[in-house]
């Protein structure tokens, strides 16, 4: 029985790490391109650009939010699905979530042409102070282009995740970054579009990344291709309920984000509010293995409960608390030891106040990078169970 029991396990193992790095760069795409942003705007434009950076992150977690609803009901529906053989059924959840992202389109679409009329009433929103104000104004106005793409990007993503195309996911996210960096030197570095090329770069990856995963749909042999007929309507009202929890943490996050960039603002100036901005878009590059693994323990969890396989969810947490575990640990070893060094990425000068904070916020964040795991990977189960008062509350006191 043992032996059964550590190969099943070791299965479970090689899947796990062979769809991990896909849900990590899933997850990790817009720290990915804000990296870049903060970085070119670090050295080519002016320290202080990397706030910028940061207060307009605000608004991509909003627009993350509206995403992160679908995303996680499409997966736990999809994966319920999945492991009870119920292929049509599985394809009618992904064409309803299609379905629903042509109709967060609209919310897109409305960002965009908020963007376009009232950048100065989104940068007062956002928390700019009248250094700040005009450069994110511009920034607001460059990202405009694309919102929508990123949008339909992130469901299409988790789509083809379901019929394992890593290797479609993967040249997407490669393709993304080598994009955002090329523009951005162009733009910046030789064309000398400051903040205005700084934001058009990352629109346009964003473009690049939705139109390789999209082309996923004309391939022959995709079996999860949207279809009129076969969307699940009758699915919406649980597939909203399943992914409200993604969307309350991801709002929290935001209205949380709001308020400590305005006291840092008054408080800390302009180096505080940029030592922040470099540290969360860091972050969410650190955390992408946590993030993907709980979204991986969410999709995996689902199916189990449709195979009605308890031994699969058993071996799932055993694989968490052990080889996961132990990665998030090295994460964070590594973290806390080069934070001088991740605080120099944006901040060169060692004697500036920014550096210095910089590195204690990544000192001291290292300690906790492990239990983000332990957090994320039972929510993420809570969510597939259906533990949804457990869930929402959860969501709210880590958000807050």
């Amino acid at each position: 029985m043992f032996r059964r029991i550590r190969e099943e396990d070791a299965m479970l193992a090689r899947l796990f790490f062979r769809l991990l790095p896909v849900q990590a760069a899933i997850v990790a795409m817009g720290s990915i391109n804000a990296i870049v942003d903060g970085v070119v705007a670090s050295r080519f434009i002016d320290p202080s650009t990397v706030g910028v950076v940061g207060l307009y992150y605000t608004m991509l977690r909003i627009l993350e939010a509206v995403g992160a609803v679908l995303l996680g009901g499409v997966s736990v529906l999809s994966g319920r699905y999945l492991g009870s053989g119920k292929i049509d059924r599985t394809r009618g959840i992904c064409s309803l979530g299609m379905a629903l992202a042509a109709l967060a389109i609209l919310v897109g679409a409305l960002l965009t042409a908020a963007s376009f009329a009232f950048p100065g009433t989104i940068a007062d929103l956002l928390g700019a102070n009248a250094e700040l104000r005009e450069p994110l104004k511009t920034y607001i106005l460059g990202y405009a282009f694309g919102l929508i793409p990123q949008l339909l990007g992130q469901q299409i993503a988790a789509d083809i995740q379901l019929e394992r195309q890593e290797g479609l996911g993967n040249a997407a996210v490669a393709a993304m970054i080598v994009t955002n960096v090329l523009l951005d030197f162009l733009f910046v570095a030789v064309q000398d579009k400051g903040v205005w090329g700084l934001a058009l770069a990352t629109s346009l990856a964003n473009w690049v990344y939705f139109l390789i995963v999209a082309q996923y749909y004309f391939r022959p042999k995709a079996q999860l291709k949207p279809s009129v007929k076969l969307i699940a309507w009758n699915e919406t009202a649980e597939m909203l309920k399943i992914g409200f929890p993604n969307a309350l943490l991801v709002f929290c996050l935001a209205a949380r984000s709001l308020v400590i960039n305005r006291l840092l603002l008054v408080h800390a100036g302009a180096d505080g509010l940029s030592a922040l901005s470099a540290f969360n878009m860091i972050c969410g590059l650190i955390l992408s293995v946590a993030l993907g693994s709980g979204a991986l323990v969410r999709i995996l969890t689902s199916v189990f409960l449709g195979e009605n396989n308890r031994e699969g969810i058993l071996a799932l947490f055993r694989l968490i608390f052990s080889a996961v575990l132990g990665l998030m640990a090295v994460i964070a070893v590594i973290v806390i030891l080069l934070s001088p060094v991740l605080a120099a990425i944006f901040f060169p000068e060692p004697a500036t106040e920014a550096y210095r904070l910089t590195k204690q916020l990544f000192f001291i964040y290292g300690f906790g990078i492990p239990l983000t795991l332990v957090c994320l990977s039972y929510s993420s189960y809570c969510q597939a169970a259906g533990f949804r008062l457990f869930v929402n509350i959860l969501s709210i006191t880590d958000g807050f």
